[in-house]
């Protein structure tokens, strides 16, 4: 009888560093794909937006035009040459110009695997698979990984010039001839695209010259290695290295774009910044992770000495690792005493294997002890063995590698989800602009150095320049820019101006100071920046203030709150469909006021539906109401918009008032003396057909699409009003569509919310329906839907995709956004109860009993507290409302509370089965409440049409819509 060998498939599987290899570079590309294109580009990658995007020439030419200076970037072609030719095939969005630099990181770590086993022999696969693996989760090479510089791939040229010239090294090369073989001249091809990638890259030659030396077999002494062809090399890469350093530009003209440049860095701090960013990247800070970096530094060195240990006793591993890392910042900080080098640790990327190597040997030598400890333990006592070894192997080399892991996760945290460490946002203002703009507007940009950034993010439409202007004297760069403010002033009904890196553009604010001198600030907004600031202001001409016999196109008397006169307006008669204009408000302050109000304009159709909303102060934020001046008239240019999806046809324009503070609405007072608390209907206005149709990539929406949905529409996009939400709410969505073809009267489509696939746990599903009425549409127009996505409220915390389908089918849904349910406490814990009651209200909730917190005898406008306790039975798709009165004999309330439970903390639309809540209600016994004995009646409503819910007996049958409970005295 034999008895087979053949190993299980699974124990192949688990033991081929292949598949291991392939698992871990998976997890890679899903790390640098992820959020690659969310984050704005910043000022280093607009530049090489323009160069990439430049003809091949000017991209040889290292040149960059600002205004009509032509300065000389520091960063040699290549990688714009790539970058080029990546734009010409997939365009130049955030992502696409972000690609590159993920293949390149991710080729980066595939070639990290076998340069490892070439260095390490048979502890390379192992070592290289752990190496691959940090390198994978690595902050900083994520961080590059979704950078549009060439840092990445300058990793990869050098990380290819060490593989090949080591195994140049492995074929003993001794005659001219060698220098001809495939890996020199693979050595001198990837050194020559190090080197014409980025410049400092040259830190890196008497690295590899050490390379040559310690590798070099052709002799066994070192004097006899003088006179080999590695030494003769690696002589040529130092006197190379020499004449880089002394042919560098001066330090001024590496000054950066802050005109601050690199500054003298002590080797020391040089040091510790760069093996931090190793540990963490920078995202994170580095007083948080002191502690990570020791013991990182302690676990290094584990494994560099552990090369040591190793039969045959040999340093050179060692001696490699340690130079790997130290050489080249010697070299740098060497330069730096000519001129400052080192800027930030981007600069020393290039050294990073180096510490990933020495990591994954440590966790190697640890793991391998601790794999063999437990083993021996284990065997030893034969009720558990650990095996298979691989395994125990494995565990062990995670249980030490922990705290890497730890920082590193937490570092991309930082780095996806905290605002603090994301790039500056440009596209926040490019946004906030594309929303507002106006077709007269006019942009002066403060920092010519920024010019890149406006040129990628503008609005299309948007007129602009940048100031000062630059190659001018200083009393003729003067003068230009006053003209530039005063010609924007004069032919532009507003202007925007936008601070980028201040007060470098500009440092002694000459053109804030031409702006005020001359114009009136209206609004100011800022916008996160972590490398710049950015502010956005605009301005009008000579003021807000008007004359008092200005002339007002429609006259008005409507007085708010008995204080603010809107004396007229003028706003325009026909507008189409998507379009946005602007009214103009005149307004009049009888007395002081220290509250501040906004304003919403609303277009609205005959039924009363919003067909378009904005709100905004009066005249502008830097202009409140409690700043102004009484009995004088002030203009108020205010936007508004018309939605894309507005069927053509009457609609009317209406004007609402409230207070900032609590969006309490303000009682107008209408010209005939009547008042209102709703919104005051201004003017009609007639919506036109847009003709051409609208091309759905200019709507303004919070994401654009592009998918059908079904024959008749295509998916164009949508506007989502919060992506972090709780269970029991609802998203705000608009949805917008574009007609195809015509001819159907009305589509009806749900909008769903489900976790994702993979996540076969949770099974939470919700649908929210919605209908697009096509009566009158025709091809090309498009068409929107506002739906209220509901999340049930016993969905548990997690991330859930958003998808919409046709015709209440989920057979071809599609997911088009995601949303986040925030986690939230619960609890179902029965609490000590003063009076026990049970009852239910429908099939939904039920009441468990009371508390009083009143004396049994009470008197007029005393207080009346109350505790009631309810158990959910199930979700609930209705926000119900909790009545609690005060019953007199009679009948009549003499005291009541109706709120949403838990003062809306908690909406019966949130409550899960079995959850249990405390919800308290106080209020005040009516003055007129007469002498005698009352109760209390309590209940649920539903607040959209008042229908309570019925309250059941044992049996399940109604027995009214109230619970009567208690026994007051009123004297």
């Amino acid at each position: 009888m034999q008895v087979s060998n053949k190993r299980p498939v699974w124990r192949v599987w688990l033991e081929s560093p292949r598949v291991w290899l392939i698992l871990v570079l998976l997890l890679a590309w899903g790390f640098r794909l992820y959020h690659l294109g969310s984050m704005s580009i910043w000022w280093d990658e607009s530049l090489s937006w323009d160069r990439a995007t430049s003809d091949i020439p000017a991209i040889l030419a290292n040149t960059i035009t600002i205004q009509t200076i032509v300065t000389r970037d520091l960063h040699p072609p290549l990688y714009f040459l790539f970058l080029h030719f990546a734009v010409l095939a997939a365009g130049a969005t955030e992502f696409a110009l972000r690609f590159l630099s993920l293949c390149a990181n991710v080729l980066t770590l595939a070639a990290l695997y076998p340069l490892a086993c070439l260095l390490f022999g048979k502890r390379g696969r192992a070592t290289g698979l752990l190496a691959v693996l940090f390198a994978a989760i690595s902050p900083l090479y994520v961080w590059y990984a979704q950078e549009a510089r060439p840092y990445a791939l300058v990793l990869l040229w050098s990380v290819l010039a060490l593989y090949a010239l080591l195994r140049w090294l492995k074929t003993n090369p001794s005659s001219w001839r060698d220098l001809f073989t495939r890996w020199a001249i693979g050595f001198g091809v990837m050194l020559a695209a190090s080197l014409a990638t980025l410049y400092l890259s040259f830190v890196l030659l008497p690295f590899f010259a050490l390379t040559l030396w310690l590798f070099n077999q052709r002799a066994a002494s070192w004097r006899a290695r003088l006179k080999t062809l590695p030494t003769f090399i690696a002589l040529l890469l130092l006197g190379a290295f020499a004449a880089i350093l002394f042919l560098l530009p001066r330090g001024d003209a590496l000054a950066s774009w802050d005109q601050v440049g690199p500054r003298f860095v002590p080797l020391w701090i040089m040091l510790r910044d760069v093996w931090n960013s190793f540990v963490v990247g920078v995202t994170m800070n580095l007083d948080q992770a002191a502690w990570l970096d020791l013991f990182l530094l302690a676990l290094w060195l584990v494994g560099i000495f552990s090369t040591i240990r190793a039969k045959p006793r040999d340093a050179r591993l060692a001696i490699f690792l340690l130079a790997y890392i130290l050489i080249p910042a010697l070299a740098m900080q060497l330069g730096s005493y000519l001129r400052p080098l080192y800027l930030n640790s981007r600069h020393l990327i290039t050294t990073s294997p180096a510490f990933y190597f020495g990591i994954a040997l440590g966790v190697d030598a640890l793991a391998r002890r601790l794999a063999n400890a437990l083993r021996q333990r284990t065997n030893a006592n034969k009720k558990f063995v650990l095996r298979p070894a691989p395994l125990v192997y494995l565990l062990s080399a995670l249980l030490i590698a922990l705290p890497f892991l730890y920082a590193a996760l937490t570092s991309l945290n930082n780095l996806y989800f905290d605002a603090a460490f994301a790039k500056d946002n440009h596209k926040a203002w490019s946004q906030f602009l594309r929303e507002r703009l106006r077709a007269d507007d006019y942009l002066l940009l403060v920092a010519p150095q920024a010019e890149k950034i406006v040129e990628y993010y503008a609005p299309e439409g948007l007129q602009w320049e940048s100031l000062p202007h630059l190659g001018r004297t200083l009393d003729w760069q003067e003068f230009l820019d006053r003209e530039s403010v005063l010609n924007a002033y004069r032919n532009h009904r507003r202007v925007w101006f936008l601070e980028i890196h201040q007060p470098v553009g500009d440092p002694k604010r000459a053109i804030n100071h031409v702006l005020y001198n001359y114009g009136k600030p209206t609004d100011i907004y800022y916008f996160s920046a972590i490398a710049s600031r950015i502010i956005l202001q605009s301005f009008v001409y000579r003021g807000v203030e008007q004359k008092p016999d200005v002339k007002i196109a429609n006259p008005t008397q409507i007085v708010f709150d008995d204080n603010l006169h809107l004396l007229g307006y003028d706003a325009p008669q026909q507008l189409d469909a998507g379009a946005r204009d602007a009214v103009k408000l005149y307004w009049r302050l009888d007395d002081k006021t220290p509250h501040d109000i906004s304003a919403s304009l609303r277009v609205v159709d005959a039924q009363g539906n919003v067909w378009g909303q904005w709100d905004a102060p009066p005249v502008g934020n830097l202009f409140p109401l409690s700043k102004w001046e009484t009995d004088k008239i002030y203009l108020d240019i205010h936007d508004f918009v018309v939605d894309a999806g507005a069927p053509p046809g009457d609609y009317f324009l209406e004007l609402n008032l409230y207070r900032a503070a609590g969006h309490e609405p303000l009682a107008a007072k209408l010209a005939d003396g009547t008042e209102t608390n709703e919104s005051v209907r201004l003017a009609q206005i007639q919506v036109t057909r847009p003709n051409p149709p609208r091309d759905p990539q200019t709507l303004i929406v919070d994401a654009h699409t592009d998918l059908p949905f079904g024959n008749t529409l295509r998916f164009v996009g949508y506007d989502i009003g919060e992506q972090h939400t709780n269970p029991g709410s609802a998203i705000p969505l608009t949805l917008y569509f574009q007609v195809m073809q015509p001819g159907a009267s009305q589509i009806n489509g749900q909008v769903e919310l489900a976790a994702p696939w993979w996540q076969f746990w949770n099974r939470t599903r919700a649908a929210t329906p919605f209908a697009l009425d096509l009566s009158n549409r025709q091809a090309g127009e498009i068409v929107q839907a506002r739906v209220n996505a509901r999340v049930p409220g016993d969905a548990n915390a997690g991330t859930y995709d958003l998808q919409l389908a046709r015709d209440d089918s989920s057979a071809n849904t599609m997911t088009f956004a995601n949303v986040i349910v925030e986690a939230i406490a619960r609890s179902t814990d029965l609490p000590t109860i003063e009076n026990p009651l049970n009852a239910r209200l429908g099939d939904s909730v039920e009441f468990l009993g009371y508390d009083i917190a009143s004396a049994p005898t009470l008197k007029p406008n005393d207080s009346v507290k109350l505790r009631l306790y309810w158990r959910a039975l199930k979700p609930m798709d209705t926000s119900y409302k909790v009545f609690a009165h005060l019953l007199g004999s009679d009948n009549q309330v003499r005291g009541q509370q109706d709120n949403f439970p838990l003062d809306g903390a908690r909406p019966t639309t949130s409550w899960a089965a079995g959850e249990i809540f405390t919800d308290t209600y106080e209020f005040n016994v009516a003055p007129d409440a007469p002498s005698g004995t009352y109760q209390i009646e309590i209940g649920m409503y539903n607040p959209d049409d008042s229908t309570r819910l019925s309250v059941l007996d044992a049996n399940g049958n109604p027995i009214g819509d109230r619970i009567l409970f208690g026994e007051l005295r009123v004297q």
